[in-house]
């Protein structure tokens, strides 16, 4: 029973995350942007939702595609130059609680932040970001609802 429950939740997840409210367009006005058209935010196939241990959290990578041109999509690699993984370039983190309320971001618009993971007493998660330049594993206090580095950065 538990595990058809998971199965709802996802879809419901997914539907909530990625849907939204256009403004209507009236007839005499300009068309959107082609920029803005592939703006929207989406969660991939290959990004697991995780639960908190406790089942009151689901934390899930919300990714929105960045703009490339031709050039950069032939020059990518499996990573970028500060260490960053090419397929976590315009991912980010929220948590939602299970029984229905707000999601949160769980880091800033500014960086990317992948593969979240929860402590054994739901009250933090751990994730790699970014933020600080380089990949780093930072934790997000739940109750606080704040993100620290683990460390800083040794150069």
């Amino acid at each position: 029973m538990r595990r058809s429950s998971s199965i709802l939740l996802v879809p419901t997840l997914l539907l909530c995350a990625t849907t939204g409210s256009a403004p209507a367009q009236s007839a005499g006005s300009q068309p959107l942007p082609i920029a803005l058209a592939f703006s929207h935010r989406q969660l991939r196939r290959s990004d697991r939702p995780t639960t908190s241990p406790d089942r009151r959290w689901l934390a899930y990578e919300v990714f929105t595609p960045p703009l490339r041109s031709p050039q950069s999509a032939q020059k990518a690699g499996r990573f970028l130059p500060n260490g960053t993984p090419t397929d976590a370039v315009g991912a980010n983190i929220e948590i939602v609680p299970t029984l229905g309320g707000p999601s949160s971001v769980v880091c800033g618009k500014v960086a990317n932040c992948w593969r979240p993971s929860w402590a054994p007493d739901s009250r933090a998660l751990a994730f790699y970001s970014d933020q600080g330049g380089i990949p780093q594993l930072w934790i997000y206090d739940v109750e606080q609802g704040k993100a620290r580095r683990t460390r800083e950065h040794q150069t």
